[in-house]
């Protein structure tokens, strides 16, 4: 796989999140006047790999729908970013192969290019 895409979307997510912030707390929430609210959680991880998840998320006749929720993993040692799988109301999608991976990671690019363009604020909650 082509590292140009991963690389260019870990740049991207490095200025929407500080991985080690994101650690020490577990969950980040992120606002921008007229678009759904972003959240990211800390999965897990060791030395220079952690995997997040993000997601924007709605209600739908009580239940929680994400749109989308992906599942990411980050080497901060390679400074690349991979998507592990996909998630929205109608889709799941988890990387089997490099073509696939490829439609994923690509998505992933044009979303964290929206999220930067729609300028999301990180809130701060309460210490």
């Amino acid at each position: 796989m082509n590292n140009k895409i991963t690389n260019n979307n870990y740049n991207k997510l490095v200025k929407i999140i500080d991985v080690d912030t994101l650690k020490e707390k577990g969950h980040l929430k992120y606002k921008s006047e007229g678009f759904m609210d972003l959240n990211i959680d800390y999965l897990n991880g060791n030395n220079h790999i952690h995997n997040i998840a993000m997601a924007h998320n709605y209600i739908c006749n009580g239940d929680v729908i994400p749109d989308p929720d992906v599942e990411i993993r980050i080497d901060t040692e390679k400074e690349i970013v991979d998507v592990i799988c996909y998630q929205d109301g109608f889709t799941f999608k988890r990387v089997e192969n490099d073509k696939n991976k490829k439609e994923l990671n690509n998505f992933l690019n044009t979303w964290l290019k929206n999220i930067l363009n729609q300028e999301y604020k990180l809130i701060e909650k309460d210490k």
